[in-house]
C-alpha cells in the first residue's frame, strides 16, 4: 500500500491479520503460526492518514496482528483517537518502522503512544531463523520524528510484555521520549527535546525487567535528553535498574538541564545502599550509569534543528 490518503475513517485505516491453527483439536494449537497463513513482507509507503477513528477508539493508522516484516515508511499519520502504529503482539517479528512523521495521536484517550506495542500470547513461527520459535525477529524503530501531544505521552510506548525492538536515531518532542517494560528494548542514539517528566511517572523506570533479566535486559545508551525546565525542579530521570544493570547496561547518555541547579535524579526502583535518590554525580560515584553526563545549559532552537536534521539522515533531504 502506497501514495494513498485515508481521512475521516470509523476505525483503523490499514490493518495486518494473519491466521494461526485456530480449529484443529478445538483450538487447541492457536499459538501454532508455522503455517505461514498471515501477511509477510507488506510495505506500508508514502501515505497520508488523518482524522483516523471517527467511531472506534483502539483504532490506529496501521494496526498489525499476526503479521510479520513489515516495513512501514515515509508516511504522514495526524489527528488520532490512539496510536498511529499498533502492533499486538510478538509475532514473527523483523518489522522496520522508518521515516514517519506521527503527531497529535491519542486525541480521545492516553496511557498511550504514537507508536504503541502489546505482547500478551506468545506465537509459535519460523520467521527469525527458519525453525519454529516462540522468540520473534528484532523490530526496528529508526528515524521517525514523534510528538507526544495531547494524550500521546510515551512516543514508543513498548507496553504489556513487548520485547525485542530496537529504538534508534529518532527524533522524539515532548512527553516521556520512551517507555521501558519487560527487557529486549533498547534505546539508542535518540534524540529527545523537551522531555517533562520522568521517574515520579515511571516512565523511565525498568518496568518488570528484574524479572526477565536472566532472558534479555533492557539497554539505554548514547541518547541525548533535553529537559523541559519547571522553574526550579530537578530533571527526574530514570528509576534504579538494579545491579549490575545500573552499570552495564544504562550507559553514555547526555542530559542537558536548564542550569547548574538543576540535578538529574535517578530515584525509587531496586536502587543501592540505604538511599532511595541519587543525583547523578552520586550515582556515578558509586560505579554506576558510566560514561553519561549533565550539560547545565540548554542548546539554542537552531542549534537542536542541526542535530535533528543529522539524526533524521536522508529523512530531511
Amino acid at each position: 500500500m502506497h501514495d494513498s490518503e485515508f481521512a475521516w475513517l470509523g476505525g483503523s485505516a490499514i490493518a495486518l491479520w494473519g491466521f494461526t491453527d485456530e480449529l484443529s483439536d478445538d483450538g487447541a494449537h492457536g499459538y501454532d503460526g508455522t503455517g505461514g497463513d498471515f501477511p509477510l513482507r507488506t510495505t506500508i509507503e508514502g501515505n497520508l492518514f488523518r482524522e483516523i477513528g471517527i467511531w472506534e477508539k483502539q483504532s490506529s493508522a496501521v494496526f498489525q496482528a499476526k503479521a510479520a516484516r513489515t516495513t512501514i515508511r515515509k508516511n504522514v499519520a495526524f489527528n488520532l483517537a490512539r496510536a498511529a502504529i499498533n502492533f499486538n503482539d510478538g509475532f514473527g517479528g523483523g518489522d522496520l518502522v522508518s521515516e514517519n512523521v506521527l503527531f497529535n495521536t491519542c486525541r480521545e484517550s492516553s496511557d498511550h503512544g504514537p507508536i504503541n506495542s502489546w505482547d500478551r500470547q506468545p506465537f509459535l513461527t519460523t520467521v527469525r531463523t527458519g525453525a519454529p520459535s516462540t522468540q520473534m525477529e528484532w523490530r526496528t524503530v529508526t528515524q521517525n520524528l514523534v510528538v507526544a501531544n495531547y494524550g500521546g505521552s510515551k512516543e514508543v510506548d513498548n507496553d504489556d510484555g513487548s520485547l525485542f525492538y530496537h529504538n534508534t536515531r529518532n527524533v522524539m518532542l515532548f512527553g516521556w521520549g520512551q517507555k521501558f517494560k519487560c527487557g529486549a528494548i533498547e534505546s539508542v542514539s535518540n534524540l529527545k527535546l523537551w522531555i517533562d517528566v520522568g521517574a515520579k511517572q515511571g516512565s523511565f523506570g525498568a518496568g518488570c525487567l528484574l524479572e526477565q533479566a536472566a532472558y534479555h535486559p533492557n539497554r539505554w545508551h548514547n541518547d541525548t535528553i533535553v529537559y523541559l525546565a519547571h522553574g526550579a525542579d530537578d530533571f527526574d530521570y530514570r528509576s534504579c535498574w538494579g545491579a549490575p544493570y545500573d552499570r552495564t547496561r544504562v550507559t553514555d547518555n547526555t542530559l542537558y538541564v536548564a542550569d547548574a541547579k538543576t540535578e538529574v535524579v535517578i530515584a525509587g526502583g531496586d536502587c543501592p545502599g540505604p538511599k532511595q535518590s541519587y543525583t547523578l554525580d552520586e550515582f556515578q560515584a558509586l560505579g554506576m550509569e558510566p560514561g553519561s553526563r549533565r550539560v547545565t545549559a540548554i542548546p539554542p532552537v537552531a542549534t537542536l534543528v542541526g542535530w535533528a536534521e543529522g539524526v533524521l539522515g536522508s529523512f530531511t533531504d
